[in-house]
């Protein structure tokens, strides 16, 4: 869940989100993000946290993920996952000047 409106970012700018489940502040999620057109997502550096910031450095398109991963107790179910996903656009600091 965004803090604040991810309409509002601009290259620079922390982009706070809170890791909830079933309402509830939730610690177990591992979140990652990275650049759209860079392919390599890397781990927040909070680590393990229910309310993860990230700083922007550019702009363009930003993935936040995490995946919950845990043992089950179904029979014949080894393990249940539960995946988060968001992504954003991220504009620059100014507005540039349009070309013609």
């Amino acid at each position: 869940m965004p803090e604040k409106d991810p309409t509002t970012l601009r290259a620079g700018d922390e982009f706070l989100v809170r890791v909830l489940k079933d309402g509830q502040p939730f610690r177990r999620l591992l979140p990652q993000r990275g650049e759209r057109r860079r392919g390599k997502g890397r781990n927040a550096k909070d680590g393990f946290a229910d309310r993860v910031a990230s700083k922007l450095e550019r702009e363009g398109r930003w993935l936040f993920r995490g995946t919950d991963i845990r043992k089950s107790n179904k029979p014949d179910v080894d393990w249940e996952s539960d995946f988060a996903m968001l992504t954003l656009e991220v504009t620059a600091r100014e507005a540039r000047p349009l070309k013609y």
